[in-house]
């Protein structure tokens, strides 16, 4: 945690450790320690993190008398092992509420797409999958995995016990939200096998991926039979590669009508 005597060097650490930029470390660091060493001491204090070179914590007390206000510096030396204890407690906290957040807004567009996944945990029956959902970071393009739930109900009956360490599928991303669990917050992602959007953004998906670019007109999955069938609307014709492309994945056949509008 911080190093009040090597700040530069705490600052990366933290920095790798946690996922976050050195500017976001900075904004933490300033406002976790300030707000606790202000109710450590009773007053005001603020602290900074100044210097282009070699950092340097600066931290200064504003004391309030009727004579007016008293300002004085607090050097980190100074501060005994107890408040030294509550400050990495504190600031730990807040970077973890940081971490979360940042990927909260990373993972948030995933809601509502279909990726692949890879189980990365022994399959139990009658239990949840654990699943690593590929992506590309919207803002690096680079390809990543975030780690995911599909609970037992969001499995196809057909698929239940048949599951297996490592196998690669097609999911659903559902819901991503930010959680408090034991008073600490962590991300939760959760996929589906059997859900009706499943099929129609495959559909979507895979005609993107054959023609460079977005499906046109409205393609809706209505109804699903996980396993069994799914009747899907749209205003456009499906390529038959695509729809038996589809029916492979979730293993079950592709019903469409196609409506005049």
């Amino acid at each position: 945690m911080l190093d009040f005597g090597e700040i530069g060097k705490s600052l990366h650490e933290i920095s790798k450790t946690y996922q976050i930029s050195c500017l976001a470390v900075i904004d933490e660091v300033e406002n976790a320690l300030g707000s606790a060493l202000t109710r450590v001491y009773g007053y005001d204090v603020d602290v900074q993190i100044t210097g282009n070179g070699t950092p340097d914590l600066r931290i200064v007390g504003y004391k309030g008398t009727r004579e007016g206000c008293t300002i004085s510096r607090i050097y980190p030396e100074t501060l005994n092992k107890n408040t030294v204890r509550f400050l990495r407690r504190r600031l730990a906290m807040r970077l973890n509420e940081r971490a979360v957040l940042e990927e909260f807004f990373t993972l948030a567009p995933l809601q509502c797409h279909v990726y692949e996944g890879k189980i990365y945990k022994p399959p139990f029956p009658g239990k949840e999958l654990y699943v690593d959902v590929t992506h590309y970071d919207r803002y690096f393009g680079i390809k990543s995995s975030a780690a995911a739930v599909c609970k037992f109900i969001e499995q196809p009956s057909s698929e239940r016990g048949r599951y297996r360490l490592g196998d690669i599928l097609m999911f659903y991303v559902m819901r991503v939200r930010a959680v408090l669990v034991n008073g600490y917050p962590r991300l939760e992602i959760y996929v589906s096998r059997s859900s009706k959007s499943l099929v129609d953004r495959l559909i979507k998906k895979y005609i993107a991926d054959k023609t460079g670019n977005p499906a046109v007109g409205d393609i809706k999955c209505i109804k699903r039979v996980a396993s069994a069938y799914s009747r899907v609307v749209s205003t456009v014709r499906i390529d038959p590669e695509i729809l038996d492309r589809v029916s492979k994945e979730v293993n079950e056949v592709i019903r469409v009508e196609v409506v005049n509008v």
